[in-house]
């Protein structure tokens, strides 16, 4: 085969491989936040956005996802477009049966105290690994994992044209909340790799530019994103608050800020990009002593909130809420509402 026919080939074959994923006359893309054991909410949400759609607008070509988002995303992922309805059932009953057992442990022969002395981190999060190894599979349509490469600060991707043991590997980076759970230093770069929230807390730029990669332009690309907390800034009570509350309460007001600026940043940058689907708590989350409490109690709690306030996004037009979440944070930035997301919605009504 001559040079000439060589390069045809393989363009041909860049063709069909993208045909292969834009195979509509939109790309649906999703973008899920981190959050510890608040993906629970997340969950609930996104089952409910997915009962209450048109089926043909809810086939998501691309998702993306953070820490507790990331391992969402390999959950829905597995199965194809058109079977949505059947992801979101496997990710509530994934979620009805997780327990702190499954996601970490104290070290052998002196608990914490031995992480802060000994260890890399609090808690050994060996079940996490051994979890996510056996929960997550090979991705049927377009994944976004992202992690913060500790030696440099940047964010590092990885998507579903990586191995399947690679792609597991990088969920459990994106999840590993930096002190509580072991980084993650064996994905073959000899790099050191944690949560990605620390330095995109939610990935809506890798989801647009996937769908931009499959040959879109901006006004046929829906955005989707849903938060777990960082979107709001509620009041609290931290008077009493000790270490471990009081630094999880400074990394909230951080995250909050970094994903006020990514949120603004995105809708700025992608002008004619349909951004659709803004769902955020509007009820306080209190925050846990550990990042990942799994009580089942709070599990269902959460889930049925996030079905809640999926349902109210569900019910206005589309951007609505993107445009409620940037007026509380202008109000909030300037000192005109001293309340929380909830009582900025209710002085709305």
């Amino acid at each position: 085969m001559n040079k000439f026919a060589t390069t045809c080939a393989i363009l041909m074959m860049c063709v069909l491989a993208v045909s292969a994923k834009a195979d509509g006359e939109y790309c649906y893309a999703l973008a899920l936040q981190g959050g510890g054991d608040k993906g629970a909410y997340q969950a609930g949400a996104l089952a409910q956005i997915i009962e209450d759609s048109d089926p043909s607008e809810i086939q998501y070509d691309v998702v993306s996802g953070v820490s507790v988002g990331s391992i969402n995303a390999g959950y829905f992922c597995e199965f194809p477009k058109g079977q949505e309805l059947d992801a979101v059932e496997s990710m509530l009953n994934r979620w009805d049966h997780l327990s702190s057992d499954k996601v970490y442990k104290n070290w052998k022969w002196g608990g914490p105290v031995r992480g802060i002395f000994k260890e890399k981190s609090l808690y050994n999060s060996s079940p996490l690994r051994e979890y996510l190894q056996q929960e997550i599979k090979e991705p049927k349509r377009g994944i976004i994992v992202a992690a913060t490469n500790a030696h440099l600060g940047t964010q590092k991707i990885w998507d579903e044209n990586d191995s399947l043991e690679t792609l597991q590997k990088a969920i459990l980076a994106s999840s590993s909340f930096p002190g509580f759970f072991e980084p993650v230093d064996d994905l073959g770069d000899g790099v050191t790799y944690y949560d990605g929230g620390n330095s995109y807390s939610v990935n809506i730029f890798g989801a647009i530019n996937k769908c931009v990669d499959y040959g879109f332009d901006y006004d046929h690309i829906v955005v989707d994103v849903i938060m777990n907390s960082g979107a709001v800034l509620n009041k609290m009570n931290v008077s009493d608050y000790k270490t471990l509350p009081m630094v999880m309460r400074y990394l909230e007001i951080e995250r909050y800020y970094d994903t006020m600026e990514l949120l603004e940043r995105a809708l700025q940058d992608f002008e004619g990009v349909n951004f659709r689907y803004l769902v955020v708590p509007s009820k306080k989350v209190e925050p846990t002593i550990i990042p990942m409490d799994f009580s089942h109690k709070e599990i269902q709690k959460m889930i049925k909130e996030g079905r809640e306030d999926a349902k109210k996004v569900l019910s206005e037009e589309h951007g609505a809420n993107y445009r409620k979440v940037l007026e509380f944070h202008q109000l909030k930035m300037n000192a005109q509402f001293k309340g929380d997301y909830a009582e900025f919605l209710s002085a709305r009504e």
